[in-house]
């Protein structure tokens, strides 16, 4: 996504601290409020379908303020609109990169003037709608819940794996010399490496969590073969391709002496360089009030 930005290294610094702000002061605090003021046990959370089972819209009618909930319910349709674009984007701009890496075909990896993959974004979109009906066909729905089941344990190992990464590149910086964090309005996070170890923490947790609850049905099930791989086939699918790629391309493990760190690297162009002397020779306030523009 930074790749796309006009200027990722004022977009990448933005975003860091705007998105932990945001989650911290509205998803959190959102749900702090909802567990306060919604009983665990309201037999309405389990016993409703679709949007009449979210503990904001319980709250709301609670709390007998009229016509709410429907503003709740228009809000979190915008939501899952947002959620369906941008699950669109990145799963598009994965098979172009799949594309450039030749892993798929190259064709794919074509964009437009405006630098969108549009066929790449065709075939997202066509399989997001063949997505969305499916539930409407026999069976649909357990289809559907191997599909979350998937993203469920690789959502984890994905991160775990991107804090790998990250501590990795470090690595491979120091052991080169390179002086990337040092070239003028570098941006480098204040928290590492604490930022990514605490990441990994918290993602080998839950994925033992994931682990644990395929072993350990809840409610005293006895184990089954189905639960087990429910909880646990995302983490054994990303295993078996990483494996797979291995044994079929023979990649070696990279030694961060040799790792390539210059590839995509792009130089700042004197527009860009212009851009950014211009904002952070502001006053502190004015650039303070950039993260608050929704535009």
């Amino acid at each position: 996504m930074a790749g796309e930005a006009e200027s990722p290294r004022f977009s990448m610094a933005h975003a860091t601290k705007l998105v932990p702000a945001r989650v911290n002061f509205i998803y959190i605090t959102s749900v702090i409020f909802v567990t306060i003021l919604v009983p665990s046990n309201d037999p309405r959370l389990l016993g409703a379908s679709a949007v009449a089972a979210s503990p904001f819209i319980i709250a709301v009618e609670d709390a007998g303020i009229p016509g709410i909930g429907s503003l709740l319910n228009a809000g979190m349709m915008f939501g899952v609109l947002a959620i369906a674009a941008e699950s669109v984007y990145l799963s598009s701009r994965v098979l172009r990169t799949m594309a450039h890496q030749k892993l798929i075909p190259e064709r794919l990896a074509g964009v437009d003037d405006k630098g969108r993959p549009r066929l790449a974004l065709i075939i997202t979109s066509v399989v997001a709608v063949m997505l969305a009906y499916i539930q409407l066909s026999a069976g649909g729905l357990t289809v559907l819940n191997w599909l979350v089941s998937i993203t469920s344990a690789s959502f984890f190992t994905n991160w775990i794996i991107i804090s790998i990464t990250n501590w990795r590149f470090h690595l491979a910086l120091k052991a080169q010399n390179d002086p990337l964090f040092n070239e003028v309005y570098a941006w480098k996070s204040s928290l590492w490496p604490l930022a990514p170890a605490w990441l990994m923490l918290i993602s080998l947790l839950l994925l033992v969590c994931c682990i644990y609850a395929g072993a350990q049905p809840t409610g005293g099930a006895p184990f089954s073969a189905n639960n087990f791989f429910q909880y646990t086939i995302g983490l054994i699918l990303i295993i078996v391709a990483t494996a797979g790629y291995k044994i079929v391309f023979r990649t070696p493990w990279r030694d961060t002496k040799t790792a390539d760190c210059i590839s995509g690297r792009r130089t700042l162009s004197s527009d860009e360089l212009a851009m950014l002397d211009k904002y952070y020779n502001q006053p502190a306030w004015r650039r303070f009030f950039t993260y608050l523009q929704l535009w």
